[in-house]
């Protein structure tokens, strides 16, 4: 993709700065939610206005169903914080100290020739993509989010003394959408349904020899496995100068002696899915049984296994929490530091 022209980071950095000027964090919540369509692509960006907590003061424009999704479980309360933060998919505007920012960063602001002083000044334009760590801006996002940050100011404004502009998202499910008419080179609210929709990998097995085999395993007490998939915490890069992404791995726990039974090392699960398959595959062979029962925490994992889980008789429990594999994971990240 393009990198940002000189004249985009000026742009983006001057609605940066009338976003600071506004002070809109200090009547906006970040539960205040409304929308902003990109020009150029029509995807939607959903955006909360962060800062009136005190705390981080920005604007996340979580984009698409996906981002829809995030940012609905975050206003509900209802995400696993230990892998929220990998599961990400929005453009951010965040102030912060000096220190926070990369030499990419630093390297923008002097060259537009901008100066920056204080604790909590200093602006950070960010990429959240799910399974990679936050990243620079290229082009088109640099551009979209300048027009997010540009709308954001002009929504707030309207709804300093009056907020009926906005809905009542999530219990209300729909949102005032801001809309460019490029031919007039205005801006239009549009109020548009918003439906949060989860969608999950389910795995089953196709081949029936080795489906047949494996039935060959039933009658013999198999015990009971904690299966979970999750992101690991260091990150890796594969090609210098390319965007580092967090691996992720799924295990196989004997429920009642805690030992590892099985693991299998994945990226993304959309296409290496079929990889927990094979580790479950695996782990069975190695036992010489069938399962009689399999745990899961997560709703992914639970989706994932379902199918094959109804194909070898195998009951599918989904519990709060897998006490062995915790210890496993603690252990895991511990190592990786």
């Amino acid at each position: 993709m393009e990198k940002p022209s000189k004249q985009e980071w000026e742009q983006l950095y001057e609605a940066a700065s009338q976003f600071k000027e506004s002070l809109c964090w200090t009547w906006m919540y970040d539960g205040d939610i409304f929308a902003v369509e990109d020009p150029e692509t029509g995807q939607v960006a959903y955006c909360s206005i962060m800062g009136n907590a005190g705390q981080l003061v920005g604007i996340a424009a979580y984009l698409g169903p996906e981002g829809l999704l995030n940012l609905t479980e975050l206003l509900l309360f209802d995400n696993d914080h230990d892998e929220f933060r990998y599961k990400q998919k929005c453009l951010m505007l965040s102030y912060g100290d000096r220190g926070d920012l990369e030499a990419q960063d630093l390297k923008v602001i002097k060259d537009i020739g901008l100066k920056f002083r204080g604790r909590g000044q200093w602006p950070q334009f960010q990429d959240f993509s799910p399974g990679k760590l936050p990243w620079f801006l290229q082009g088109p996002q640099c551009r979209f989010l300048g027009q997010i940050i540009r709308q954001a100011v002009a929504v707030a404004t309207r709804c300093k003394n009056n907020k009926d502009l906005l809905t009542n998202y999530p219990e209300e499910l729909k949102m005032l959408v801001r809309v460019s008419d490029r031919k007039k080179g205005t801006w239009k609210d549009e109020y548009r349904e918003a439906r949060a929709m989860a969608s999950y990998l389910s795995l089953a097995i196709r081949d029936e020899l080795l489906l047949r085999k494996l039935h060959k395993f039933r009658g013999r007490p198999g015990g009971v496995l904690e299966v979970e998939t999750f992101y690991c915490p260091t990150p890796v890069v594969e090609k210098k100068g390319e965007r580092p992404f967090f691996p992720r791995m799924c295990t196989f726990v004997d429920h009642h002696s805690g030992m590892v039974l099985g693991y299998k090392n994945f990226t993304d699960l959309a296409e290496e899915g079929h990889q927990c398959l094979d580790g479950l595959i695996a782990t069975i062979t190695k036992l010489g049984a069938i399962p009689s029962q399999i745990l899961v925490r997560k709703d992914e994992s639970f989706y994932l296994f379902k199918d094959v889980c109804q194909q070898l008789g195998i009951e599918l429990v989904q519990v709060e929490k897998l006490e062995f594999t915790q210890e496993v994971k603690a252990g895991l990240f511990e190592f990786m530091g």
